[in-house]
């Protein structure tokens, strides 16, 4: 008898996936350092240091909780459980944490200003490493006890405390002085050592509130994930673009465009070489992303993927790529893009960037897609953000219009992926995946398309005012807009299969 599919654990552990996982990690650890004296010279630092060091945590998190659980959703949804009843060693690491990143925030911010820096500032940065510290010791001491020194959890507090001890060594080194040309470059270490200890500590929670890794006990129902056949270096390639879904990618870039043609008319003294350069960048780093996004969740699906008709021939469940290979390629693209946009464009366009990609894996994918009929309207938010990130890049912020043409996206997402879902209710039905007309059923979807559609056309003909918008953009609108949700009203008074498709390609 076969095992049911909600018991299927979706990693067998591998420790491969681990190591390369903390790979990817230390290169950011790495770039951390190289850039760090540019950071430095540059304030405000401290909202780029934050992401930077958040991105470092999510990968170490990822690392342990693939090789324990394999981002299994239901573990996940546990951890505010396993939370409760943790000893006290777990919240002393949190705050422990949580104490080195305000600590890296506020001492960025003082070295960054050199030598105007005022004392009151750096008295704070001395107080709270002070404050921290014991905190630390704490944390490795409580967790060492409760768990025992053979434990991993253990053995990465330990380490994040050894650190922090090297960071405070460095600190007293900088404070009392260097020479001018070698101080951006003692504080640089100073700060890459501060992020390892993060990265530990981070480490330290995840390991102590993720539940060993059933696989290699034999548990009961667990399938290990089959190893990729050997295949052609072009075959290779050819899945590893496949495994970044190319098609969704130009959907995501066909929104992000406009928005940064439409934010270029409120610049001003924008050239267009600049621009040019700009778009580029920012195309490829939305590239990157939506390539990091996708492969990411290939490889959480990879076991609905294998029972639906339309996914079967993807690069995981076809064998081609071993699900660790792929799950190291969307990370690594994942640092890619936001090292490409910090450099290249900007930190806020950087940071909306990675939030599409957490939305995306982690509430779409892993909290969302299995749980509820809402899942692609709440997770539509992931792939609405290209149109608000395009607009950051142009011009370093977030205005009305940009949130506009966000919500444009947001609301357009559910017409288009409802009426896909209508066509593929089998699919959906066997792999459980709780998509609205499986679950509330076909007329009740239709009702919610045809609302969602004239929200959609309200929103497009409300951005004529608010992005000033001309007599092209408004008769296309309201053609388009009239047209589209005449269709959607046809398939409710007519809901077959080939009118369902027909509207998906309408939209």
């Amino acid at each position: 008898m076969e095992p049911r599919l909600d018991s299927v654990a979706l990693s067998g552990g591998d420790p491969r996936i681990v190591r390369r996982s903390l790979l990817l990690g230390g290169a950011l650890v790495a770039w951390l350092l190289v850039g760090a004296p540019v950071l430095l010279a540059a304030p405000p630092a401290s909202p780029l240091l934050a992401a930077e060091l958040l991105l470092i945590a999510a990968i170490v998190w990822v690392a342990i909780a693939v090789d324990r659980i394999g981002l299994e959703p239901r573990a996940l949804r546990m951890l505010p459980g396993r939370l409760a009843g943790a000893g006290l060693g777990v919240p002393v690491t949190i705050a422990a944490a949580l104490g080195v990143l305000a600590l890296a925030m506020i001492g960025v911010e003082a070295a960054s200003a050199g030598a105007s820096a005022g004392f009151a500032e750096r008295l704070l940065h001395w107080g709270v490493a002070g404050a921290v510290a014991p905190l630390v010791a704490a944390a490795a001491w409580l967790i060492r006890r409760e768990r025992g020194s053979a434990d991993l959890a253990a053995a990465l507090a330990s380490g994040g405390a050894a650190l922090y001890l090297v960071e405070i060594i460095t600190g007293l080194a900088t404070a009392a002085g260097v020479s001018p040309g070698d101080a951006h470059w003692v504080a640089a270490v100073h700060l890459w050592i501060g992020a390892a200890s993060w990265a530990c500590l981070a480490g330290a929670v995840a390991a102590a509130l993720l539940p060993a890794n059933t696989a290699a006990t034999g548990a009961a129902g667990v399938i290990a994930a089959p190893a990729a056949d050997v295949a052609p270096w072009r075959t290779k390639v050819r899945a590893y673009v496949a495994l970044t879904k190319p098609r969704i990618i130009e959907l995501l870039l066909v929104t992000t465009l406009p928005a940064m043609l439409l934010a270029a008319r409120d610049v001003s003294g924008l050239s267009p070489w600049y621009l040019s350069w700009l778009v580029a960048w920012t195309l490829i780093g939305g590239t990157l992303a939506a390539g990091a996004a996708n492969a990411m969740n290939c490889y959480l699906d990879r076991d609905i993927d294998l029972v639906m008709t339309r996914t079967r021939r993807r690069p995981l469940p076809a064998h081609t790529i071993a699900p660790e290979d792929a799950l190291t390629f969307g990370l690594a693209l994942g640092v890619g893009s936001f090292v490409l946009l910090v450099v290249f464009v900007n930190l806020l366009a950087a940071v909306l960037t990675m939030l599409a990609i957490a939305f995306y894996v982690i509430v779409y994918t892993l909290l969302l897609k299995r749980s509820t009929t809402q899942n692609i309207v709440i997770g539509g938010a992931a792939g609405a953000l290209p149109p608000m990130i395009g607009w950051a890049a142009v011009t370093g912020e977030v205005s009305a219009a940009s949130i506009l043409l966000f919500l444009i996206v947001f609301y357009w997402t559910p017409p288009h992926f409802w009426a896909l879902s209508m066509r593929l209710l089998r699919d959906y039905a066997a792999a459980r995946v709780p998509m609205l007309p499986v679950v509330r059923g076909v007329p009740v979807t239709n009702r919610k398309i045809v609302l969602y559609t004239a929200l959609l056309v309200a929103l497009t003909l409300a951005l004529v005012p608010i992005g000033a918008m001309g007599l092209i953009y408004t008769v296309g609108a309201a053609v388009f807009g009239a047209w589209f949700l005449a269709e959607t009203l046809a398939m409710w008074r007519d809901a077959s299969p080939a009118r369902a498709i027909r509207v998906y390609k309408i939209s």
